[in-house]
């Protein structure tokens, strides 16, 4: 492709991309001017009187608030059910034997050094 091509391509380009912004600009301000958005404001805060009136919006909530307990009480039953904090459990319990076992190692191999020194001057002295 000469570079010439590749310049005029790009220009092309530019020149739609514009264009492009021009009208999605003219539309939203042709949207912000017109009657059409002050009815669909006017028809939806009248939707949200009405359901603020019939309760509607509070028992939405409430039944929103009731789902998310019911998730968590299903959540938690899950997990007991399919052993994870079982597994969680004995994860822990293996990293403390773990932690345990190297502590233990390392006192052992202090005393065995101690009773190897005790050893060497009671058979450097007889």
């Amino acid at each position: 492709m000469s570079e010439d091509f590749k310049n005029k391509a790009k220009n092309l380009f530019s020149k739609t991309i514009k264009v492009a912004d021009d009208l999605k600009d003219k539309a939203i301000d042709s949207f912000d001017k017109s009657e059409v958005k002050n009815e669909i404001g006017k028809k939806v805060q009248d939707a949200k009187e009405f359901m603020d009136k019939k309760g509607i919006t509070d028992k939405a909530e409430l039944g929103i608030k009731k789902a998310q307990e019911l998730a968590e009480i299903a959540h938690d039953n899950l997990d007991k059910v399919s052993g994870k904090k079982i597994l969680e459990l004995v994860e822990g319990r293996l990293l403390l034997q773990t932690q345990y076992n190297d502590i233990l190692a390392t006192k052992l191999e202090e005393a065995l050094t101690r009773i190897a020194e005790l050893e060497k001057r009671i058979n450097g002295t007889k």
